[in-house]
Order: structure tokens, then C-alpha cells, then sequence
């Protein structure tokens, strides 16, 4: 069977300024068995896919779906002996699949722009059958807030936490097909190949100390000088980080309380344009030096790269409530969530003095990010996801494993686990869709040997 084509918008991009659209998008296509990524914009076979933060919907997106429209309908008519495209001749347009992707921080997010600009598109399909919307939103009003002396407040749940936007209640979700799809970030990898390449070098390097023989690496289990980190530097200046800061003095002041623990809260590399869009070395290096890594949403919205970077680094993430977490991240078995600043401080104290547990739900938390939120994966869920669940549980590839075993394809032979289909019926699947079927992957490679 044919991989699915997929026409990614924009076409051209700034690799500066590339982001989600070169980490999801376009390395989601490439590495993934079930996609082709294609360059013609009039292929018949091929969805679009759309950044809309890098690409606007009425002044970029809506002209190049006219134009489209148009082209079709002259060739369609220059079939029927027609010349004159203003003809009254009825013609059928045409639609095909559209993959509309969100990825601004925060609600709002110009509701009404987006209603008008899938409104458009509608009436020009004539059909809300092929148009659907992802976003990173899923709370609003979200403002934590700590008093000016945070001792006084460390033992009350985070509060102003926001309110969950009923999506089902928008005028957006009733012109779209199915629901409006809530996204969060998945793992770079780039990260995932500079961690890789870390490990292999100092694998080389202890064998050529002769220190390796008849011995493995396993990335859980790999001595750790580092007890807890959160990398934000107190008292940033920054409109979104106070959260985040009080999250730094705390982890500061366990410094102090335990002069045998070793913590690190501080920034590290560069952030902003080059840290979201380049891996640096010295942040990986660090992940792998963490037996914990704490992260903290901003003050006014959730999701962020951190939490799957600190996952892939075999280290134990501890992070405050999300609403919901991430698709198969769950509090208690792959990672822990503190609901006030003492709760964090009880469980960074637990975990540190518990190896064992902590070096499960580590396992556990490195396994799901690697099994289910590589940039292939999130690209096949959110193109062959099932579009009736919020999060896209379920997916449907049944035209392209039925006659043949996938492997995954991937830049990292190291991390590239052959997957194995196992199908399973859900009758509130969209009819659209054949059947659902739950990629099941072996367990990625943690283990490292000459």
C-alpha cells in the first residue's frame, strides 16, 4: 500500500524561527512508514497539514484554497470542451482532508478569526466533512499565583489554575469535522539524537579506560551526580515565570536545608528562538546527570517542551497538574504530580531516599514518551487519529500494514523499535475511517553495548 501524502503549509520556513513545523510537522512525515511528504499542492491523493501560527488562515491559507478551487474547476471543464471557466455550467468542487494545527501559548486565541476563516472554507467545500482543528488550548483564565513570601502559601493546592474550555460548546467544534483536537508537545529528535550520541561517546570512552568489559549502559540506571533540577533562573524576568520561580527557590533552599544533595535551579543553554528550535549540548548533558527533573507550567497556560525532554532523559519528571496530561501520561505510573510547592518538596525527598520506585516510574515515563510521542507517532495520530476523542485515541492505518510488517523508519537506528499493529474496533470511531488500530511498540532501546 501507498503511504499517505501529506502537502505541509508553510512550504518554506525559517529555520530560526522552524519550531513545532520542522519538530512535529515535517520530521513527524519524514520519519514516519505512513507518509509522503509532497510539494504539488493539486495532488489529489495528498491532506494538507497547517501551521496556522507560521501560517495565517485568512491571509495566507484561504487564497491558495481559492486558487486550487479554481484550477480545478478549468480542468475540469476544459475536460467537458468548456473554455470559458465563467461558464454557468454547474462544476463540483473538488475538497480534500485539511489538518489545521494550533500552536500558539495561550487562550484566547482569536476565536471569532478562526469561526470566520473555517467558515470560509466550509462554504467553499460545501461540507464540514474535511476540515479539522487542533490546538494547544485547553484551560483559559489560568493565573497561579503565589504570595510575595511563598512559605505562607507552599501548603495550599495551586489554585487559579483555570477553567476547562468546553470545546463542545463552541461555534468553532460545530464547523469542524469531529472535535477540536487538544495537542500537547512530543519529543524532539533532535534531542533524542544528540542524547544517543552522548551516550555512545562516553561508552567509547570508558571502554578505551578499559572499564566496560562484560558490563552495559542502560540510560535509567547510569550513575547520576545531579539529585534534582529545575532549570529556570529565580527571579527571571519574565510576565509568565513567576511559577515558575517560586518552583526554583524551593528547589534552592532544599539546597541549603541538605548540604549532601546536590540541586541545580538556573537556566542552561539559550531559550527563546534558538532553544526551541536547536538542541544544545549542555542542556542534554545535564538531563542525563538528573536523577530528577521538576517542571513547571507558565503562570497563564499549559504545555511545554520540558516535560517530554525530561523524560527521554531517563530521569524521574515531577510536574504540577495538567489538564489534562499528556496522551498515556499518567500521575503514579510514568511520572509524579505535585499539587503545591510542600507536596514538591515531600516527593523530591521521598524519590531521593526511594531508588527503586523512582527508578521505575522513570523507566515507565521514559518508555511512554518513547513508544508514543516521537514526532511519527503524534503525526500518525493526528492524521489517522480518531478525531471523536479530544486527545485522539485510536488510530486507523489499516490500509497501510495489512499486507506487510511496518518498521519503524527513523534517523536513530538506536532508538528505532519495530512496530507491530494490533487491531481493535471502537463503533464511536468516525465512519470515515475503516477501523482503529493501536500501534503497539517494543520497547525502545535504553541499553547501550560496544
Amino acid at each position: 500500500q501507498s503511504p499517505q501524502k501529506v502537502y505541509i503549509l508553510p512550504q518554506n520556513y525559517n529555520n530560526v524561527r522552524s519550531g513545532e513545523l520542522k519538530h512535529f510537522l515535517k520530521d513527524g512525515v519524514d520519519s514516519s512508514p505512513f507518509f509522503e511528504q509532497t510539494y504539488d499542492s493539486d495532488d489529489e491523493d495528498a491532506v494538507w497539514v497547517v501551521d496556522l501560527v507560521r501560517f495565517k488562515c485568512q491571509e495566507d491559507l484561504l487564497p491558495i484554497i481559492s486558487k486550487r478551487i479554481k484550477r480545478q474547476i478549468g480542468n475540469d471543464m476544459k475536460e467537458r470542451g468548456e473554455n470559458d471557466v465563467k461558464s454557468n455550467i454547474e462544476v463540483e468542487v473538488k475538497p480534500w482532508k485539511i489538518y489545521l494545527i494550533h500552536f500558539h501559548d495561550r487562550y484566547p486565541f482569536e476565536s471569532d478569526y478562526f469561526e470566520s476563516c473555517v467558515g470560509s472554507i466550509v462554504d467553499q467545500f460545501k461540507s464540514t466533512e474535511y476540515v479539522h482543528f487542533a490546538t494547544r488550548d485547553g484551560v483559559k483564565e489560568r493565573n497561579i499565583i503565589h504570595e510575595k513570601d511563598w512559605h505562607k502559601s507552599q501548603k495550599e493546592l495551586f489554585h487559579y489554575q483555570g477553567n476547562i474550555i468546553e470545546w463542545d460548546k463552541q461555534e468553532l467544534e460545530s464547523i469542524v469535522n469531529g472535535k477540536v483536537r487538544l495537542i500537547r508537545y512530543g519529543v524532539r529528535s533532535d534531542l533524542v539524537l544528540c542524547i544517543d550520541r552522548l551516550l555512545k561517546e562516553k561508552l567509547k570512552e570508558l571502554a578505551e579506560q578499559g572499564k566496560t568489559k562484560g558490563k552495559v549502559m542502560d540510560i535509567i540506571t547510569i550513575p547520576r551526580s545531579l539529585d534534582v533540577a529545575h532549570f529556570w533562573k529565580v527571579d527571571e524576568e519574565d510576565l509568565y515565570g513567576s511559577h515558575r520561580n517560586v518552583v526554583s527557590r524551593l528547589i534552592l533552599e532544599l539546597g541549603d536545608e541538605n548540604p549532601n544533595r546536590n540541586v541545580f535551579a538556573n537556566e542552561l543553554g539559550v531559550r527563546w528562538g534558538e532553544g526551541r528550535n536547536f538542541v544544545q549540548e549542555g542542556y542534554a548533558k545535564a538531563l542525563l546527570k538528573c536523577k530528577i527533573v521538576v517542571v513547571a507550567q507558565r503562570d497563564h497556560w499549559e504545555g511545554h517542551y520540558r516535560l517530554m525532554e525530561g523524560l527521554v532523559s531517563g530521569a524521574l519528571v515531577l510536574t504540577d497538574p495538567m489538564h489534562p496530561l499528556p496522551y498515556k501520561i499518567e500521575d503514579g505510573k510514568n511520572v509524579v504530580v505535585y499539587k503545591s510547592i510542600s507536596d514538591l518538596r515531600s516527593k523530591i525527598l521521598y524519590y531521593l531516599e526511594n531508588k527503586k520506585e523512582r527508578l521505575e516510574l522513570a523507566r515507565n515515563g521514559y518508555d511512554v514518551a518513547m513508544k508514543y510521542h516521537q514526532n511519527a507517532q503524534w503525526m500518525e495520530r493526528m492524521i489517522f487519529g480518531n478525531w471523536a476523542s479530544r486527545q485522539g485515541a485510536g488510530i486507523d492505518v489499516t490500509s497501510f500494514v495489512q499486507s506487510k510488517e511496518i518498521d519503524r523508519i527513523s534517523t536513530s537506528p538506536t532508538f528505532a523499535p519495530t512496530r507491530t499493529p494490533v487491531e481493535t474496533r471502537s463503533p464511536a470511531f468516525d465512519p470515515d475511517l475503516m477501523s482503529t488500530l493501536e500501534l503497539h511498540h517494543q520497547s525502545p532501546q535504553k541499553v547501550y553495548t560496544l
